[in-house]
């Protein structure tokens, strides 16, 4: 698992733009359901035709005029996200393994007590737009 940079992708909403968009997967039956961005990067929950959920964890970074992103399954147990990725743990109630259920521990334990995070839900007709904003 590396890094992925694009010479596209010269601000972060380049990024936000192509990786929240459900044809990345290459075919049809996906659903973004939210995500939000936190300061690594972002998180996103994702649904299948046949209702799967997962999260996905993805670190933004820019070098030499470009962005790049390492993405990753919550299951992978990633390690780099902050407290504010709590609110997306109820679109996907059960963690899908060890790894995930640590990594959520971890989440839960940066949470700075007050903060508040935006989270962008997506209505289930629509791919990315409209959205509506959720605090």
């Amino acid at each position: 698992m590396g890094w992925d940079f694009c010479d596209a992708w010269r601000t972060k909403a380049d990024v936000l733009r192509e990786q929240l968009d459900p044809r990345r997967f290459g075919g049809e039956g996906y659903k973004l359901l939210a995500s939000q961005s936190v300061s690594e990067g972002y998180l996103a929950v994702w649904e299948t035709h046949d209702g799967e959920r997962w999260l996905e964890t993805t670190l933004v970074q820019k070098s030499r005029g470009c962005f790049g992103v390492k993405t990753m399954s919550e299951s992978m147990g990633p390690v780099e996200f902050d407290g504010a990725a709590e609110m997306l743990f109820s679109l996907v109630p059960t963690p899908p393994n060890e790894y995930a259920a640590k990594f959520r521990e971890r989440v839960r334990s940066r949470r700075k007590p007050g903060a508040r995070a935006k989270l962008t839900v997506y209505p289930q007709s629509q791919f990315l737009i409209p959205n509506v904003a959720v605090e």
